[in-house]
C-alpha cells in the first residue's frame, strides 16, 4: 500500500508530459536538423561564386568560410544573414565618401 501511495503523490506533484508534446518536440528537432543540413548545402554552393558576386549580395569569402566552420548543427544561413546585415550598414557609407 505504501508504494501505491508514493506513486500517486509523485503523479500529483509532477504530472507527466503527454506523448503528443514529446512527439512534437522530437519532430521540431528533426525539422530543425533537416533545415540546417539543407541550408549548409546551399551555403556550400556559395563557395563557387566569385568575390565580386559575393560582394553583390553583401558577403565576403571570409563570411562564407566562417559560416561553414560553425558547428554542424548550427544553421550557417543565420551567420550569413548577420554578416550581410553588418556589411550593409557600412557599405553605403563607404559609397557616399568621395
Amino acid at each position: 500500500m505504501r508504494t501505491a501511495e508514493r506513486k500517486m503523490e509523485l503523479q500529483i506533484v509532477a504530472p507527466g508530459v503527454s506523448i503528443e508534446t514529446r512527439w512534437n518536440v522530437a519532430l521540431n528537432r528533426v525539422a530543425k536538423l533537416a533545415r540546417s543540413i539543407m541550408n549548409r548545402m546551399a551555403v556550400n554552393k556559395l563557395t563557387d561564386m566569385t568575390d565580386q558576386q559575393l560582394t553583390d549580395i553583401g558577403l565576403t569569402r571570409g563570411d562564407v568560410v566562417s559560416a561553414l566552420e560553425a558547428g554542424f548543427l548550427d544553421d550557417p544561413s543565420m551567420h550569413l544573414a548577420r554578416a550581410a546585415r553588418t556589411h550593409s550598414g557600412t557599405r553605403f557609407t563607404r559609397l557616399r565618401k568621395p
